[in-house]
């Protein structure tokens, strides 16, 4: 196995097992802020509670699927799936509690920084999972708010841009390190089987030599026992 390859099987593990987790306590979560609703829309509560349970419904399925099979594309498409998903819930909530002046765009924030903070995912996958985030959140508004005020929009719209751009730019450094010390860590391994190599070559030479040692004094101990014999001759 050359160092490429060994970096893309430990980057599938960490994948799957982000990727889990994610799925796992994005579902639970997903349903336990239900609470807030209540709170904030009551009137709503009902409503958004079955679209709630939806999400985490789904979550637990992708959370099934994501156990079954180890490779990088599968959990990728487990990931997407998994944001476009709740995207589009949140988005539901955000055009039904204040549309463009909802607090609910918070709940995006949430979504991306777990995903593509944690996810081990390449810079391209992350700019596309943002960018999809941030079109289920505008173009809906643009279209479907008839009282959309464009300065009290672009105050959510900018914190949105700037938290997606920092968390493309951790996952960018994230990846990046990742791929380092996993370099490192396989260029360890091959300099740890080279010495338990050198290790084996040696206790083999220290065996032939202690052979050949053992023999030698053999034949002289022979030598020895039988001096007395050539002496009387």
């Amino acid at each position: 196995m050359d160092e490429t390859e060994f970096i893309n099987k430990e980057i599938n593990k960490l994948a799957q097992f982000w990727v889990g987790i994610a799925l796992f306590f994005g579902g639970l979560f997903f349903a336990i802020l239900s609470i807030l609703d209540y709170i904030a829309t009551p009137e709503n509560f009902a409503d958004f509670l079955k679209y709630r349970f939806i999400g985490a419904f789904i979550f637990a399925i992708l959370y099934v699927l994501n156990r079954r099979k180890i490779d990088k594309r599968y959990q990728l498409f487990m990931a997407y799936s998994g944001v476009i998903s709740s995207a589009i819930i949140i988005e539901y909530m955000i055009l039904n509690f204040g549309g463009h002046s909802s607090t609910y765009y918070a709940g995006l924030f949430i979504l991306v920084m777990v995903v593509v903070g944690f996810i081990p995912m390449n810079f391209r996958d992350s700019i596309y999972l943002t960018s999809i985030v941030l079109s289920i959140y505008v173009i809906p508004i643009v279209f479907l708010d008839n009282s959309l005020n464009l300065k009290v929009f672009s105050m959510p719209l900018s914190f949105l841009i700037a938290t997606f751009s920092i968390a493309n730019v951790w996952r960018y450094l994230s990846q990046k390190r990742l791929i380092n010390e996993l370099s490192l860590q396989y260029e360890l391994s091959k300099d740890k089987e080279q010495l338990a190599k050198y290790s084996a070559q040696l206790e083999e030479l220290v065996q032939e030599r202690t052979k050949e040692l053992s023999m030698s004094e053999q034949r002289f101990r022979a030598l020895f026992d039988n001096a007395n014999d050539g002496v009387v001759v």
